[in-house]
């Protein structure tokens, strides 16, 4: 008999410690913004390419010279966006003149792609604004056309 008054309060403990130590995970909403700037003093076109299962799907924007273009996405738990930074690959125009192509494996402090290149502004805890300004030098470092 004492044997199973010790099994039981050491299983009633144990029940206790597990319910109170048991946190519920909530998956957290987080909106990330894009804003892109061009101060290159040319039209910018961007094409930006997603894998597919079957393939590539492309985005085209168009970017005028001292214009901006912002995009928003809402992120949950595994969700996909259609960021251009969240691209496989992308070309960057600008007029006729000049290319730079980018993927997230190209090291340059002019990919797109990657994020360490934009200035990052944490708005709250749920909201984070990246922001890339194409320059002259963006322009300058471009391959020509």
């Amino acid at each position: 008999m004492p044997r199973k008054i010790i099994w039981t309060t050491v299983l009633v403990i144990g029940i206790l410690i597990n319910s109170f130590s048991c946190k519920k995970t909530v998956d957290k909403r987080k909106v990330i913004e894009c804003h892109y700037i061009n101060e290159s003093s040319k039209d910018i076109t961007i094409e930006v390419f997603y894998k597919t299962g079957t393939g590539y799907l492309d985005s085209i924007y168009t970017l005028p010279n001292g214009g901006t273009l912002s995009q928003k996405t809402d992120l949950m738990a595994g969700s996909v966006s259609d960021l251009i930074v969240d691209g496989d690959s992308v070309t960057v125009k600008f007029g006729n003149e000049k290319i730079s192509k980018f993927t997230h494996t190209t090291t340059s402090p002019y990919n797109i792609l990657d994020f360490n290149n934009y200035q990052h502004t944490e708005k709250s805890e749920y909201k984070d604004t990246y922001q890339y300004t194409f320059t002259g030098e963006d322009y300058q470092h471009a391959d020509d056309l």
